[in-house]
């Protein structure tokens, strides 16, 4: 973890060698961060299709966030090419 001057954690997250899209690392980091209760706090999440997933339905069906309150969006397909992959 690094902290810096403006507060914000970063924390780096490696593959370990599995293929890009295929582990669920960044998805379940993402889960595992308090939401704030305090209604402050906008999600932005954008990654591989099936992260993308996860997170969203963390956030709609778990924590039961609108989407004036997150947005999470798949910015990419494993196996597929083209203008956003899908």
């Amino acid at each position: 973890m690094i902290n810096n001057a403006s507060g914000i954690e970063l924390h780096w997250l490696t593959r370990g060698g599995v293929p890009a899209g295929e582990d669920r690392l960044l998805a379940e980091a993402v889960r595992a961060v308090a939401w704030p209760q305090d209604g402050s706090a906008f999600g932005w999440f954008e990654a591989e299709a099936a992260a993308a997933k996860i997170v969203r339905e963390y956030w709609r069906d778990m924590l039961g966030l609108g989407r004036d309150q997150t947005l999470a969006a798949a910015y990419w397909r494993r196996g597929a090419a083209g203008l956003m992959a899908g």
